[in-house]
């Protein structure tokens, strides 16, 4: 499915296309070298055809090139010359008009399986891992999408909210519910409309809450005497993991309470009603002020911290499910 044509003074080699039920891939490569070997001034790739439409997607790497010195070889003269040109045109064409839709999973919560992405159209399910049921979760991210109506499609089971899906046009900042109207439940899928300059889009089964909300947490409190953070364990994969204690200053606690979520690492919502319970604690109600006076609190906000972290359901887990 790959052509690769890579130049340098004196070689011209690796050729290859295939043709497979009407598809075919093509790259296109170009490699320029100084005599010295120790720059690399240009690479270049283009992805071709898929059911009939071309799309060219030509990176250049490096910087604007002053000479072509391999232009002086008579031989490959006129072939490198007009495919080099080629290559530079359809590197600029793609850069103005033919950006493709990009899928990020990699990113901290992500969870997806990408079946297809097809025009605006993303094909997708729930990645399970190690969890031994179907399960809801799934999160990732859209790039090249602005300006675009992007169609979420579940590859088999409904994997949409009442409300739709929760979106993000500014990086994941702030988040909102796509709202009843854009799903189509009974041929499970969803409509998003792109507004230009969103070159990120986040989309997620629910609002997530990740590491960094749980920052904004610990740094908005840090400054009272009654919350302390303190080191719980390392996880398998040596993150480590902390819990929250509330406390009255200078006198014991008349009773304790204990909050622990994300038992199952994709059900955020918990950690939004611990923020919530935090807030109430240290806030000028009759409420709030009887807790800072009577009120110890112990709280975990991730109790699968690696889950958190990975995207992973965390629903009935293999061996066993941690609720």
């Amino acid at each position: 499915r790959l052509l690769y044509i890579a130049f340098s003074y004196f070689n011209f080699y690796n050729l290859a296309f295939v043709v497979k039920r009407y598809r075919a891939q093509l790259a296109y490569g170009i490699v320029i070298k100084k005599l010295n070997h120790n720059e690399r001034v240009c690479q270049g790739a283009a992805k071709i055809l898929r059911r009939r439409e071309i799309a060219f997607a030509v990176l250049l790497i490096g910087k604007l090139i002053k000479t072509v010195d391999f232009w002086r070889f008579d031989k490959y003269r006129k072939s490198m010359k007009y495919i080099f040109i080629a290559c530079l045109t359809l590197g600029l064409f793609s850069a103005v008009g033919f950006g493709e839709i990009k899928i990020d999973t990699a990113i901290e919560g992500g969870n997806a399986e990408i079946v297809s992405v097809e025009d605006s159209t993303i094909t997708f399910r729930p990645q399970l891992r190690d969890t031994q049921e179907w399960w809801f979760y799934w999160r990732f991210d859209i790039l090249g999408a602005e300006g675009k109506t992007i169609t979420l499609q579940c590859a088999d089971r409904n994997s949409f909210d009442y409300e739709g899906a929760a979106v993000s046009f500014d990086g994941g900042k702030s988040w909102r519910y796509t709202g009843n109207n854009s799903v189509d439940f009974k041929n499970k899928r969803l409509s998003i409309a792109v507004p230009e300059g969103a070159n990120r889009v986040g989309v997620s089964f629910a609002i997530p809450y990740t590491s960094e909300n749980l920052g904004r947490l610990l740094k908005k409190y840090s400054g009272r005497p009654e919350f302390k953070v303190h080191p719980l364990a390392k996880t398998k994969k040596g993150r480590q993991n902390i819990y929250i204690t509330l406390e009255p200053v200078g006198r014991e606690a008349v009773k304790k309470v204990a909050f622990t979520a994300r038992h199952h690492a994709c059900e955020m919502t918990a950690n939004y009603v611990i923020d919530g319970i935090v807030s109430r604690y240290f806030s000028d109600t009759p409420q709030g002020r009887w807790a800072r006076e009577n009120l110890a609190v112990f709280i975990v906000p991730f109790m699968d911290y690696d889950g958190v972290i990975d995207g992973d359901q965390g629903k009935n887990r293999a061996p066993h499910d941690h609720n």
